[in-house]
């Protein structure tokens, strides 16, 4: 698949499974294009330890501005990286999209992760495993605290899929704290 400069961009509210699906696949062959990546790192200041993901958001943070629009059916959404890269502006998804990019240009492998609740944020692959993380929150939350959507912002955590270059991965049940899979599990046995 190709992605055309600003064809996966304004997208809407979107409303069924296949459309997120679509859309996310397309968004995340990004990651793996080699001029994407390079226009990501010539914008990296080279005072950022590119090494250190907390250093790394924190600077993300004030390279972006959280878009402040009233009404997200009026929003112009960007998917498209080097868009994103000229505007610095967006929600959640376009924040994830140019950070996931950012960290896969800087030699780290990192994917999206879209929760059908409407939230979108990174996952990054260390120490053996996919380690949540969030570029819209503050440290420490953003950092390896996959619990955080249902324990602080009450998510139901119904759907949850990490979409890569290389494929989607269903990865609900990382984001349920223990509590929740042992509740889901017993009425699961009792049906």
């Amino acid at each position: 698949m190709k992605i055309e400069k600003d064809r996966v961009g304004h997208t809407n509210l979107f409303t069924s499974y296949d459309k997120i699906v679509d859309h996310y696949s397309l968004v995340a062959l990004q990651f793996n294009n080699k001029l994407v990546l390079e226009s990501i790192r010539k914008i990296i200041p080279d005072s950022v330890n590119v090494n250190s993901i907390p250093e790394l958001i924190e600077w993300f943070q004030t390279f972006m501005t959280w878009n402040q629009e009233p009404e997200l059916t009026e929003l112009q959404r960007f998917n498209y990286v080097p868009t994103l890269l000229k505007t610095r502006t967006g929600r959640c998804g376009e924040w994830a999209i140019l950070f996931t990019a950012l960290l896969n240009a800087v030699n780290f492998v990192a994917r999206i992760v879209v929760d059908f609740e409407d939230h979108v944020w990174t996952e990054v692959w260390m120490i053996r495993r996919w380690v949540h993380v969030d570029c819209t929150l503050e440290a420490p939350r953003n950092f390896d605290h996959p619990f955080i959507y249902k324990t602080d912002f009450k998510h139901k955590i119904i759907q949850i899929l990490a979409f890569s270059p290389f494929g989607i991965e269903e990865v609900t049940e990382k984001y349920r704290p223990p509590s929740m899979i042992e509740a889901h599990n017993l009425g699961a046995s009792k049906a």
